[in-house]
């Protein structure tokens, strides 16, 4: 019987230390991969840090290009997307499109996109306190300094209001509005057969400006689609909100004498040349 005893406390000392060592090498191995991780996220810190700090220089062709900050005015489907991308390439400017803005909230579901998807559904513009909100989160981007291109914004004249409100605070102002002038009839063809690189906002159409392969975005190779909003009904909506609301501030820039009016008919390539002339003037 004692010698059974003996065992027994000998077994259970043995046991104690084997728990003992395990749990001292599980503390350790938690601390140790803690390390691990906390050297990794400061590398990735540190590598960010540098990333930001090292801004890549400006190409030399936008360095002699004049910094503007412009406004593109015209209904849906009167290529304001196309030239933007034209304006972008060629003068370095960054661009801001109302659009792009709330369909990347829609996709993210954030509770603006949300609530803007609300009217944006039934063919109505989003109410102007959204709209300005995303705005003036938009022009702080380091992206746009050498200019920027609004697309889509202001739609009214309280917008265009705000809008000077905000550029005046960081020392800009406007510069330039063109507006891109469309007849109904030809708007229709246009959206009815329009399609969207919803990443980049590229826009092609399948038969005045078709991709190189049908369905599929010339640059990244990605499916194109066909908005929800551009059917014939919903159009007709748009070109009645713009004709009401966004013409009359045309009215506010002539004024200022920052109006400039292209038909947007012509040949893409007559419409930015004249945006051109008109930029370096």
């Amino acid at each position: 019987m004692r010698i059974q005893n003996a065992l027994f406390l000998i077994i259970l000392i043995i046991c104690s230390l084997f728990s003992l060592l395990s749990s001292s090498s599980s503390k350790f191995n938690k601390r140790s991969k803690a390390n691990t991780k906390q050297l990794n996220n400061e590398k990735s810190q540190n590598n960010q840090s540098n990333n930001n700090q090292s801004t890549q220089p400006q190409p030399q062709s936008c360095s002699s290009k004049p910094q503007k900050n412009i406004i593109l005015l015209g209904p849906p489907g009167s290529g304001k997307g196309t030239q933007s991308n034209f304006l972008i390439d060629e003068f370095c400017y960054c661009q801001i499109s109302t659009g792009d803005l709330l369909r990347d909230n829609i996709v993210r579901q954030t509770s603006i996109g949300l609530k803007a998807k609300e009217f944006m559904d039934k063919g109505g513009m989003v109410p102007d306190h959204i709209i300005n909100k995303l705005i003036k989160k938009a022009v702080i981007s380091p992206s746009c300094e050498r200019g920027i291109i609004f697309d889509g914004y202001p739609r009214n004249q309280s917008q265009a209001e705000h809008l000077e409100l905000i550029l005046s605070k960081l020392g800009k102002k406007v510069d330039k509005v063109i507006e891109l002038q469309v007849d109904n009839k030809v708007l229709f063809e246009r959206i009815t057969g329009r399609m969207i690189h919803l990443t980049s906002g590229r826009s092609y159409h399948i038969k005045f400006n078709p991709p190189k392969v049908e369905g599929i975005d010339d640059v990244t190779g990605e499916p194109l689609i066909h908005r929800n909003d551009d059917d014939v009904k919903t159009l007709k909506i748009r070109i009645d909100n713009y004709n009401q609301k966004t013409v009359p501030i045309t009215k506010y820039y002539h004024g200022r004498n920052l109006l400039k009016m292209i038909d947007a008919t012509q040949k893409i390539k007559v419409i930015q040349d004249e945006i051109y002339r008109e930029l370096s003037n």
